[in-house]
């Protein structure tokens, strides 16, 4: 089904319901603006799942990568990042790192590397997240 601008939808999430418009851009906004989702296209800035963005990212075809999707996913779904807030994001990647990784390098070398990524990413992805109402938490 084609959407034109305009239409509206609403969303349900833990007993609220929140009210989302089609702009002419094809992009979903709640009231006060903020992106709410994409028509059609969840475009990415880094079209590869790995760890880090463009030329800033590990090389792709490492298993480490594997730790970057769930993390990928929470900085590009507007939807989610309404309630949820970039932290959290930041810190779920340092507890996938230590699943993925500790029976590798061991729980204290997989948390360390978790914490790094987590600082760069927490450091540098402010701009990657388009919800300013969760963007600093």
């Amino acid at each position: 089904m084609t959407e034109t601008a305009g239409t509206v939808r609403f969303l349900n999430f833990r007993g609220k319901q929140y009210r989302t418009v089609l702009g002419a851009d094809g992009l979903w906004r709640f009231d006060d603006g903020c992106i709410a989702g994409f028509n059609e296209d969840a475009a990415s800035v880094d079209k590869i799942v790995r760890l880090g963005v463009g030329f800033f990212s590990v090389p792709e075809g490492l298993e480490v990568n594997v730790i970057a999707g769930p993390h990928d996913a929470k900085y590009t779904n507007p939807t989610w990042q309404r309630f949820h807030p970039r932290s959290e994001a930041d810190n779920d990647l340092v507890k996938d790192t230590v699943a993925v990784l500790s029976s590798r390098i061991g729980r204290f070398g997989a948390r360390e590397l978790g914490e790094i990524f987590s600082g760069l990413a927490h450091g540098h992805g402010a701009s990657y997240w388009e919800d300013p109402s969760t963007r600093g938490a």
